[in-house]
């Protein structure tokens, strides 16, 4: 195999983005070689290219990772030592932000651990758009309390990747979903299965005193949402409630 890559490479905050050729990396024991088929761009690669607060942590100066690229999809090329659970030829996705990132070259290697195989008739571009943005909407729903059948949820920023898998997984769970975005995008919500839906330019749900019994804001931009005294009389949502 060859000694070298093609990445997408940034030195500086703010760019610019250069293909270059770039050493391939070694699959250390533990880890997997893999041959980056599909990456999948999130708002936590645009924080460490723009170099914003949140995405200067562990680089204040300069980028840590030079090579973004958190969630991706590929093909097992080479097995580290001791690696017994993935084979070679093997079809994977993951989020790898904890391990170095790197999804925006040709090849990364990462622990086998962070790694799931990808479902048959699933595309690499689809298994490489899931795992952060699912995750998120995993979390939001399930880790706090879990969604029950019958409640009324609100999702800001529902036509976003956090939001519209939190609308399908909120209607699996059995909940009315109430969807906010712009307009354009009122009927890809309804599309997904979306039970009501906003648009942001002309009603601000903030204000309609409307309840409900969760509001999930990847959005996160509304100054009355927030946690703190008084929040769930502010936003709408019971105080006991998770975001």
């Amino acid at each position: 195999m060859a000694s070298v890559m093609r990445a997408a490479v940034y030195d500086r905050y703010g760019g610019p983005i250069e293909i270059r050729d770039v050493p391939m990396p070694e699959p250390k024991a533990g880890e997997v070689l893999v041959r980056v088929r599909a990456a999948s761009v999130n708002s936590w690669d645009w924080d460490q290219f723009a170099g914003t607060v949140q995405g200067r942590i562990g680089g204040p100066f300069r980028p840590r990772n030079r090579i973004l690229g958190g969630d991706m999809a590929g093909v097992i090329a080479r097995l580290g030592e001791g690696v017994s659970s993935l084979a070679v030829g093997d079809r994977v996705a993951g989020d790898i932000s904890e391990h170095g990132w790197g999804g925006f070259g040709e090849y990364v290697a990462v622990p086998a651990t962070a790694l799931v195989m990808v479902p048959e008739g699933v595309g690499f571009e689809g298994a490489a758009a899931v795992p952060q943005a699912g995750t998120l909407a995993l979390q939001a729903l399930r880790q706090r309390r879990p969604v029950q059948p019958g409640e009324h949820i609100l999702i800001n920023g529902a036509g976003g990747g956090v939001g519209s898998f939190a609308i399908q997984l909120a209607k699996r769970m059995g909940a009315t979903v109430t969807a906010v975005d712009h307009g354009s995008k009122l009927e890809l919500m309804r599309s997904i299965g979306a039970d009501h839906v906003m648009d942001y330019e002309r009603e601000d749900f903030t204000a309609s005193g409307a309840r409900y019994d969760r509001i999930v804001d990847p959005v996160a931009r509304h100054a009355r949402c927030h946690w703190g005294q008084g929040a769930g009389a502010d936003c709408g949502w019971p105080r006991e409630s998770g975001q």
